[in-house]
């Protein structure tokens, strides 16, 4: 496992790929992660995969559409990523998006161009730029950052969703999420698989990073 910085002051990370501030579009840092994944992996005949928390899940998403859809400053082609996760990602924007203002934050608010053109249909995860990933989003109710409908990005496609619902015994915020490793136990979970097309409930859920750990590692057997 590798972790991978992408703002300037960033530090203890494996990898940089760009050296941003809260004033770089995402696109911009995309690309740069593209670029690097293309050079080191995709160019090797070697795939990846990837866990992104918050703005790091548009990043990544951002980088393989870019790329499949041959946007400029992009590498030319699909990257080779086998499985995405995202951990609290605003794919439909944040909630308070009155609460600070950047050039980053606003392309994370609702209705902002930048969501427009993640959803603009032939953007989308159905579409085939997004075949040969196995995309895994998870969010909480307890996220005062990113709400739960944002992070599974209610109403479209991914191949694996998971909801933490409000829990007693943990505080599942917008930090938090990416904290919650495996040997904590009992989270109060609903999950949902495309291949099935139901919800399941439990009380006795994997912890976040449990459930990142098995969205990887299975590859989409479930």
């Amino acid at each position: 496992m590798k972790t991978v910085g992408y703002y300037a002051g960033d530090s203890n990370c494996d990898v940089t790929v760009a050296k941003a501030s809260t004033g770089t579009r995402i696109k911009h840092v995309a690309a740069e992660l593209a670029n690097r994944i293309y050079r080191d992996h995709t160019s090797k005949g070697e795939s990846v995969e990837i866990v992104g928390h918050s703005m790091g899940g548009l990043v990544t998403r951002v980088a393989l559409l870019g790329s499949a859809q041959g946007w400029e400053g992009f590498p030319k082609g699909k990257l080779k990523v086998s499985d995405v996760v995202t951990l609290a990602t605003p794919h439909q924007g944040i909630t308070d998006p009155d609460k600070y203002h950047s050039t980053q934050w606003d392309s994370m608010k609702p209705g902002s161009t930048f969501m427009d053109v993640l959803h603009a249909p032939e953007n989308r995860l159905t579409e085939s730029w997004a075949k040969g990933t196995d995309w895994s989003f998870a969010g909480s109710d307890e996220d005062g950052t990113v709400g739960y409908e944002s992070a599974i990005d209610k109403g479209y496609h991914a191949d694996h969703k998971y909801r933490y619902r409000p829990d007693a015994d943990y505080d599942i915020s917008h930090t938090n999420i990416r904290k919650l490793a495996p040997g904590k136990e009992k989270f109060n979970l609903r999950y949902w698989h495309s291949s099935e097309g139901k919800e399941h409930d439990t009380t006795n859920g994997w912890a976040p990073l449990e459930t990142a750990y098995n969205a990887l590692s299975r590859n989409g057997d479930w």
